[in-house]
């Protein structure tokens, strides 16, 4: 995985689930993996089991950021009024933060 991550939180509307999931798979995390500085990007769906209590966002997309966190982030600002954006995504929601590493990946044998 890369050194930084924008990590967003979100919702649908309700009653637009699969137009949401529609739209942030298939059009919204290309265009955004098009833009300078993003990487990758990966989608997951809150699931059943927990350890505490349940989250406030249904869905989590992690973008992989090449370079200068900053600059990516100029870019995806640059670009918003150019997005192909839906009326499914409940946009009080949105919940996005940047992250670097600060350890390497533990993995065991």
């Amino acid at each position: 995985m890369s050194e930084n991550i924008l990590v967003v939180l979100t919702n649908p509307v309700p009653g637009k689930e699969d137009e949401f999931n529609e739209w942030y798979t298939n059009i919204h995390i290309q265009e955004i993996c098009q833009l300078p500085g993003f990487k990758s990007a990966q989608r997951f769906k809150l699931g059943d089991a927990q350890l505490g209590p349940d989250g406030a966002h249904s869905y989590l997309a992690i973008y992989e950021i090449e370079g200068d966190p900053a600059a990516a982030l100029e870019a995806l600002k640059a670009a918003r009024p150019d997005l192909n954006m839906t009326d499914a995504l409940d946009r009080a929601s949105i919940s996005a933060q940047t992250f670097g590493a600060i350890t390497g990946k533990v993995t065991v044998s």
